[in-house]
Formats: C-alpha cells, structure tokens, sequence
C-alpha cells in the first residue's frame, strides 16, 4: 500500500493490512508528525511499527517524532544498508 501525501496514508489504513509503516517526514498536504499521529488512531494500524525517513530536520523535530510511537528514524540520505538495519529487526528478521 502506498499513499501519495500525509492525508491519504490514515484514510487508506483501514481497508490494507500492513506490516510495517514507513513515513517521510516532509510531505505535501500533511507533515509526517500529523500523519503519524492520525495514523495511530486508526484501529488496524494500532502495534504496526512506524519507521519515518527525516531530511535535513533539525535535532530537535527528529526527537519530537520518536516521541510519538515511532519505532525508528532513518536520516537522508541513507543507504540500503542502514534501511535493512532499521527495518528487518521490526519485522522479526536479522539484517
């Protein structure tokens, strides 16, 4: 599933079953940080892990988005390494 800004990825939520949410945190519409915090109201997303992509943000927007259930923060530019570092200890798998 795939959404193409912050205000879409909450609506689409309920009708795909997820295992994991990536979430850029500059996006058109809606910022991540409120994506986020909608997509944790909806009930099939509740326990899914949120790991969000952060451009150049500063220290202090990076702190305040771990703050709100995200699992894990990935900083760009990063390689595909560091993404399968992140990501597949949340799937229950070993980089």
């Amino acid at each position: 599933m795939g959404a193409s800004n912050g205000a879409e990825a909450p609506t689409a939520l309920p009708n795909n079953a997820v295992d994991l949410i990536l979430c850029d945190s500059n996006m058109r519409i809606m910022n991540g940080l409120e994506c986020m915090r909608q997509m944790a109201t909806v009930e099939s997303a509740k326990g899914v892990p949120v790991v969000t992509m952060a451009g150049n943000d500063s220290e202090a927007h990076v702190v305040q988005t771990l703050s709100a259930s995200v699992r894990g923060c990935i900083l760009q530019p990063f390689t595909l390494h560091q993404v399968k570092e992140r990501v597949l200890p949340l799937l229950g798998k070993k980089p």
